[in-house]
């Protein structure tokens, strides 16, 4: 599907306006005008090429979602499926007890969570509540990467209220 300027310069001015960018700041970074940023925001035209992956930084969005006027990314991209990611992440609690803890694998797979993530990972998934944290985070980074995520999933799928809110915020500020 095709997306006219008049909604891409919409999606740009709605994310500007959610950062709390004025158009004089949003152009200021970018090295344009804020009369370049007025025009984008009024279909008048669209940011060059070059500045696509600036822009979508400072707006926190992604190109893709630019290009698309925040609805969802390029074709292909799917839906995230939040019931694989939460079984995807109980296997990752089991490991432990179906490899055994003394296994090169459990430990590595551990201390690349620990350094990247710094959190103690095998204690972490013995709690629901952060067990529901990394569900989310993962859910987070798809849709930053332009993935979908149907709303009423969210709440059919996780159990505790702050997670819910946490996705639905992301929801919003990634307009999927």
């Amino acid at each position: 599907m095709r997306y006219s300027n008049v909604e891409i310069g919409t999606y740009i001015q709605e994310r500007r306006n959610q950062i709390g960018f004025t158009q004089q700041e949003l152009g200021e970074r970018l090295l344009v005008s804020s009369q370049a940023v007025s025009k984008w925001e009024r279909g008048e035209s669209l940011p060059d090429v070059s500045l696509l992956v600036d822009l979508s930084g400072l707006l926190h969005t992604s190109v893709d979602l630019i290009l698309t006027a925040g609805n969802g990314g390029v074709v292909g991209r799917g839906m995230i499926d939040l019931v694989k990611i939460k079984r995807a992440v109980n296997y990752l609690s089991e490991l432990e007890e179906l490899i055994g803890s003394d296994n090169t694998l459990f430990e590595s797979v551990m201390k690349g969570v620990r350094t990247t993530m710094n959190v103690d990972f095998r204690s972490a998934l013995k709690d629901n509540y952060k067990r529901e944290a990394f569900v989310v985070e993962v859910a987070i980074q798809k849709l930053m990467n332009g993935h979908g995520l149907d709303e009423k999933h969210v709440d059919h799928v996780l159990e505790f209220e702050h997670w819910k809110s946490v996705l639905h915020k992301s929801l919003k500020q990634y307009r999927i």
